[in-house]
């Protein structure tokens, strides 16, 4: 029997064609995309051990009191970018807790710029916040960024523990020097910028007692006699009425807190 051979039309090999074309294609952008994902996670791989040299570097310098390298900036300045923030956010906070250790030195400005940074974008890292706050001395720079964005830090809740932090500050009144093995008290221009940032959280702080409820603690109680000279108008009116609004319903009240908010 014979067989015919099949034929095929101009229309069906273009067809034919375009197919393979098609899937040439398709295994070359597959190709490509795997590649591309394969370098960035090496350069990935490549910014985390810098970051984590860096790290390393900036706390060996600290254990051993010396300066880093100002040759150093730009490349640490370059690690630094807030589009892989989320990527890097652990690394990101070490270095700014570090950083802002070294008084007197680039690091310094280095860090708070970048912490700056963050807060401009509505980021609030919690590590960079406790470092700045926890180290018994409150620079500047770090008063200046706590006032600058203080609605950023009161609309992530952390107003609270500023002040918190900024009062147990102003009640060590200074802190132990490691290397000139001495208690240094808290200079007057250093105590009168923390009262300046009581001041503005001090509504934050208070806002619990008097206007959502809180009981008289000891501690409201301290606070509000320590910061009496602290409040404004509108701020002593509103303890005022809530020591009252207590003091009607039976529960004792120190007459000194009372004389101190008397309308």
């Amino acid at each position: 029997m014979e067989h015919r051979k099949k034929t095929i039309t101009p229309e069906q090999k273009a067809a034919f064609i375009a197919a393979g074309e098609a899937k040439r294609q398709e295994r070359a952008e597959k190709k490509k995309k795997k590649e591309a994902e394969q370098n960035a996670f090496q350069k990935s791989k490549e910014k985390e051990r810098s970051l984590k040299s860096v790290i390393t570097y900036l706390n060996s310098c600290d254990y051993h009191h010396t300066k880093p390298d100002p040759a150093l900036r730009k490349s640490f300045e370059s690690l630094l970018t807030l589009e892989d923030y989320k990527h890097y956010s652990f690394l990101y906070g070490q270095f700014i807790m570090i950083g802002l250790m070294f008084e007197n030195c680039w690091v310094k400005e280095v860090a708070a710029n970048f912490w700056k940074q963050q807060l401009q974008n509505g980021i609030v890292d919690m590590m960079a916040l406790s470092s700045a706050l926890g180290n018994g001395y409150i620079s500047k720079k770090v008063c200046d960024i706590l006032l600058k964005y203080y609605e950023t830090f009161t609309s992530h809740a952390y107003g609270k523990h500023i002040f918190f932090q900024l009062d147990q500050v102003l009640q060590e009144n200074g802190k132990e020097d490691v290397l000139q093995k001495k208690f240094v008290p808290l200079r007057k221009d250093k105590r009168e910028a923390i009262l300046k940032i009581l001041k503005t959280y001090l509504g934050v702080y208070l806002k619990r007692f008097t206007e959502e409820g809180y009981p008289l603690s000891q501690e409201f109680a301290d606070v509000l006699i320590r910061y009496h000279d602290l409040t404004d108008e509108k701020l002593r009116n509103k303890i005022s009425h809530r020591l009252w609004e207590l003091k009607t319903t039976g529960e004792k009240i120190p007459q000194e807190l009372l004389s101190a908010y008397a309308q």
